[in-house]
């Protein structure tokens, strides 16, 4: 067998298993076992200190791996594309979850789309001395789209803060604190209601500042229990109505992950692959954007040819002369 029909045989085993079904022989749907859901992400700009905290977890009540044990990530087995991301496992208050954490910002956005899991909820780290950056808001924005519902905010370094700082140390720290809650708010998240723990990851890391550093990881995973773990499932399935037109946040495979050649624009024809059957239907880019090329993350309208019974947060494949080139999940209607 070439590589191009090797190629195309994993794309098309991977557009099964993102949406759910498996593939006869001749390609036709089969239904197949749901795959668990899971764990939470540890989402936060570049190097505000997430794999510290996932060592620090681990640390205390893991398998105590280390940073650089952790920052070594592997590849997931995922669906169409690659992104790398680690799994730490830790135990509290009777339950084992695992975190997962991400070396990079597209590892992240990637998981989100094409990801085999599909998280229970999210820890958002952000580094107090720089507060809430591009990549924060991202990740939230799409974190929203995609359905992840239940968040919880470690605003982490705080050992880095002292009275220096504009407005003293407690003044700049609250300041960064309503900004990260205006944030929130700003992409759909309860902003006033959602727990926001001050410390450091690295102080608990290293057995410093017990105060600053265990009690306030103890602190987080207290409610990363009560509001992620102990809420209510997202309903991520069909309410059996059949519809034509939904928002979407999409991925586009590379060229190099199989995806397309060339960019398309405004308005591009395409074949959507949901669970519950294939239709052609219409890409429109949303307003500000003119051109989408292959590895690009647009928000988009899409519009069916015909009704087909789907439900906000399903993921779907898009597919071209019977190729994947990307994937989404339904975001609204």
């Amino acid at each position: 067998m070439s590589f191009t029909m090797k190629r195309r045989d994993a794309l098309l085993s991977g557009v099964a298993a993102l949406v759910g079904v498996s593939l006869g022989a001749r390609g036709s749907a089969q239904s197949s076992a749901v795959m668990p859901e899971p764990d939470v992400f540890i989402i936060g700009h570049v190097d505000h200190g997430k794999t510290t905290l996932a060592a620090a977890i681990s640390s205390a009540y893991g398998a105590d791996l280390s940073y650089p044990e952790i920052n070594e990530a592997s590849l997931a087995d995922s669906p169409l594309t690659e992104y790398s991301r680690q799994k730490v496992g830790y135990s509290w208050d009777g339950a084992s979850v695992s975190l997962l954490d991400f070396p990079g910002h597209a590892d992240i956005i990637k998981s989100m789309i094409f990801g085999n899991v599909r998280p229970k909820g999210a820890i958002l780290v952000v580094n107090v001395t720089d507060g809430p950056m591009p990549q924060t808001g991202h990740h939230l924005e799409i974190g929203n789209r995609v359905g992840i519902q239940n968040l919880v905010v470690f605003l982490n370094k705080t050992d880095m803060v002292n009275d220096d700082y504009p407005g003293g140390s407690v003044g700049f720290m609250e300041s960064v604190e309503r900004h990260i809650r205006e944030l929130l708010s700003a992409y759909g998240y309860p902003g006033e209601e959602t727990t926001i723990i001050a410390g450091s990851a690295l102080d608990a890391l290293e057995g410093r500042d017990p105060e600053n550093g265990q009690a306030k990881i103890n602190e987080l995973l207290t409610a990363v229990q009560k509001e992620i773990l102990q809420a209510p499932a997202a309903d991520t399935g069909s309410d059996g109505t059949p519809k034509t037109t939904f928002d979407s946040e999409l991925y586009m495979l590379t060229t190099g992950e199989g995806g397309r050649r060339r960019p398309f624009f405004r308005e591009h024809r395409a074949t959507f692959q949901f669970s519950s059957g294939a239709v052609v239907g219409t890409i429109r880019l949303s307003e500000g954007t003119e051109i989408v090329n292959p590895g690009d993350n647009p928000w988009v309208t899409i519009t069916l040819d015909a009704p087909l019974s789907i439900g906000q947060f399903q993921r779907f494949v898009i597919v071209e002369e019977g190729m994947p080139i990307g994937a989404g999940v339904v975001s609204g209607f």
